[in-house]
Order: C-alpha cells, then structure tokens, then sequence
C-alpha cells in the first residue's frame, strides 16, 4: 500500500484534494450510499388528515381559489404520502367534517370551495 488514506468501505484511495473530516473516510461513492435517506416521516391515517387539512386551508388562504397540489405540499413539510392516502384523507374529511374539496380527475391538485369551522372562544 501507498501508505495514502483509503475508503473504509471499499478500499478506494481517497483524494488529497477532498476537506479532511467531511466524507468520514469514504469515498465520494460510498458516502452517497451511506447518507441519509432525507428527513422523511410516514404519518398515520388521522395524523394525514390533519397535514392534509392544513395544507388545503393554508393553500387556500395563501391562494384564494387556486388549486393546492397537496402531495408537493406535504413534501415540502417533509411528510411522505402518495396519491392514494391524501385521496383518502380528503375523502375523510369530506365525510367526517363536512369540507366542500373539488377536484378535477386527472389533473393535480384540490381546491378548497369551503370549509365549515369557525374559531370559538373559550368562556372561562
């Protein structure tokens, strides 16, 4: 051996030119395989409905009448969903809660038409 650092996973000489400390002693490969996935979190079914809730009612007031890809919008938060739970979940509240949500099929996307909660105060 040339006596020069390698990677501690697959054995690769590591560059000279590289910031001591910043890859750990792996090549640029090896670091990339090993990082993190990201900060990703799946939330349960009730859990969605409320990030689902909030995306569409900050959507709404950000944007007055304009469609709120809901999906990207949960990505941004860093929550992991497909089309089928934020389906479900508009769905739930539709249901449950009585939210007026239109959709158009095949296009991303929900607009949130109304919205029946009002703030109370507590009388105490």
């Amino acid at each position: 051996m040339s006596g020069r650092p390698a990677c501690r996973r697959c054995g690769a000489i590591l560059s000279t030119y590289g910031a001591e400390g910043e890859t750990e002693g792996l090549c640029a490969a090896c670091a990339v395989t090993e990082a993190p996935a990201g900060y990703w979190r799946v939330l349960d079914a009730e859990d969605l409905v409320l990030a689902v809730a909030g995306a569409l009612a900050s959507g709404a007031a950000d944007r007055p009448g304009a469609r709120v890809h809901v999906q990207a919008a949960l990505e941004a938060r860093g929550i992991l969903s497909d089309s089928v739970d934020v389906h479900m979940a508009v769905e739930k509240l539709r249901r449950r809660y009585g939210w007026h949500v239109a959709a158009v099929e095949g296009r991303p996307g929900y607009q949130l038409a109304a919205r029946p909660f009002r703030f109370m105060r507590n009388r105490t």
